[in-house]
Order: structure tokens, then C-alpha cells, then sequence
């Protein structure tokens, strides 16, 4: 990776996320990243999915007009995307209204459609200081989220490499799903470049930080995958006002385990206990091998 994008600083090592995840306009319906995207380990199939859904969010941003932010971001992982060249982005314009906006965004490498997704953007996505108190709903945070809140805890999964660390509870007090934390941001790093903009696509990065054996194993599940890998991938943004560099709480449960698939559904809480995003997710879960 480009000297460039990571600097040695003290005991610290600075990351650029402008250029790690960042884009370059080409025309007006075409970007490109301006670096290959990164595998979550040197012998994975493909580039790790939260950082192609977070340069997909940047392109959705980058194509809108000046004030819209994504409220909803549905996708399709089509095939594995490699770290060799960057991805090319191609965009088309669906709608542009007064308040909403929607991009349908396609990923490209070596001429073939590796990703595709919808987003829909608004410029309404958080309350005003002086707005008149509205009606609203959020799911409160479970048990285990709770009563870890304030705890201090180790970081248990340390993930320079994809630029985020992972906290997962001593004790989990609820029997059908789990409850951890993730922070954009190795606890060695230090994060530049991360306005608004970047932070939806942190937020985006971080959400495919999904531990499905984890949970099934909360439920007395212990089913070894032959193959696993995500089909879809879809995040609703509650608000624009969090700080992914900071500690998120994710609470994750599965739907339905079936026919080679596992759907699953997780809510985001910001260090201050707002519940900011909603994850939706099926993945492929083959448990015996594959019939070709």
C-alpha cells in the first residue's frame, strides 16, 4: 500500500482514508477508486466487503448534489472482487428531488459487474437542534449492551490490516443473539480525512463486521461452514450524527437458517447509546460440500 495512505507517527501510524477509500471522477457517470481495496487476510478470496459497500456509499455521496447523505443502502456482493486494480464505478441517475435522492451504483473490474447497489439519499436525516419534538421510535439496547456500556475492555480482535478493532463482551445475557463493540480505527492508528462524508462510509466498512458463528453458537448452533460468504448486504442510516471512530455497539441475531443460507439482522448504537443504523444480511453458509 502507497506510503502515501499510511504514515509511521510515534507509537501511532496515521491512516489517510481519503485515499485508502477514496474515489476519482472520470466523467460525469464514471469513478474509479484511487487504490485497490483490501482483503481481509493475504490468502482471502476476495476484498473485505465492508470496504467495497463503504467506497459504494462514497460514489452514491460523490454523484448527489451537495447536502444529501444515504438513509438506505441495499446491495448485491455479484462475484469476489480482487485487490489487484481498483474498482471502477459506474452510476445512474434513478431520481433527484428536493429532499430525496437515489443512485444505483454498479462496480466493475476487468470490463465484468463484481457489485451493484441502491442507495437513497436525503437531506433530512437529522433532527435539528431547535425542531419541534417528534414522534419517534428506537430499539432499545439489549441487556448485554447495557450492562457493558460503561465497562473499559481489552480489544479481543485487533484488525489493523482493515483498519478497525473488535470488543466482544466477557458475558452474553441474552440467549438468541449477541452483543460487541467496533471501533473504525485500530487501537495503533490514527484516522485523518474523516468529515461526514467518511463517516458513512466507516460506518458502512464497519457493518460488515458480522460474527455469524458467534451468534449460532450463543444458540448451541456448532456448525462449521464448508464455505461461507456474504450474497447481500443492506444498512438503513437512522441519523448523521456519529462518530464511527469511537466505540460502536452492534447487536446481531439470526432470522432463519435455510437451504445453504443464513439471514441475518443487527442494530448500531453510537458510544452514546443512539441507535444510529439497521443491518440486514444473508449470507452463503454451505455446511456440506458443494454439488457441482
Amino acid at each position: 500500500m502507497s506510503e502515501k495512505c499510511i504514515e509511521a507517527h510515534n507509537s501511532k501510524t496515521t491512516v489517510h482514508v481519503e485515499e485508502i477509500y477514496g474515489i476519482t471522477q472520470v466523467d460525469s457517470t464514471t469513478f474509479e477508486g484511487n487504490i485497490p481495496l483490501i482483503k481481509p487476510w493475504e490468502n482471502a478470496r476476495g476484498v473485505y466487503g465492508g470496504n467495497v459497500c463503504g467506497q459504494a456509499v462514497l460514489v452514491a455521496i460523490e454523484a448527489s448534489p451537495e447536502g444529501f447523505v444515504p438513509h438506505s443502502f441495499h446491495s448485491y456482493f455479484v462475484k469476489a472482487v480482487t485487490d489487484e486494480i481498483p474498482v471502477t464505478w459506474k452510476v445512474d441517475e434513478v431520481s433527484t428531488g428536493k429532499t430525496f435522492a437515489n443512485r444505483s451504483v454498479k462496480g466493475l473490474q476487468y470490463g465484468e459487474v463484481i457489485f451493484s447497489a441502491d442507495v437513497s439519499l436525503t437531506k433530512r436525516n437529522s433532527t435539528p437542534v431547535d425542531a419541534k419534538p417528534q414522534f419517534s421510535f428506537e430499539t432499545p439496547q439489549d441487556q448485554t449492551a447495557t450492562y457493558y456500556r460503561t465497562v473499559d475492555l481489552p480489544v479481543s480482535r485487533h484488525n489493523p490490516r482493515l483498519f478497525f478493532d473488535v470488543r466482544y463482551f466477557p458475558k452474553q445475557l441474552d440467549e438468541r443473539e449477541i452483543s460487541y463493540s467496533v471501533k473504525w480505527g485500530s487501537e495503533d492508528q490514527i484516522l485523518t480525512g474523516v468529515n461526514q462524508i467518511y463517516q458513512f462510509v466507516g460506518l458502512s466498512v464497519i457493518s460488515d463486521s458480522l460474527p455469524l458463528g458467534l451468534v449460532l453458537k450463543q444458540m448451541d448452533v456448532y456448525i462449521a461452514p464448508k464455505f461461507n460468504a456474504s450474497l447481500d448486504h443492506s444498512v438503513y442510516f437512522h441519523d448523521a450524527d456519529f462518530d464511527t471512530t469511537k466505540w460502536c455497539t452492534f447487536t446481531l441475531s439470526v432470522i432463519k437458517v435455510t437451504h445453504g443460507r443464513a439471514l441475518m439482522k443487527a442494530e448500531v448504537y453510537s458510544d452514546t447509546g443512539k441507535h444510529i443504523a439497521s443491518i440486514v444480511q444473508e449470507r452463503l453458509y454451505i455446511t456440506e460440500p458443494a454439488k457441482l
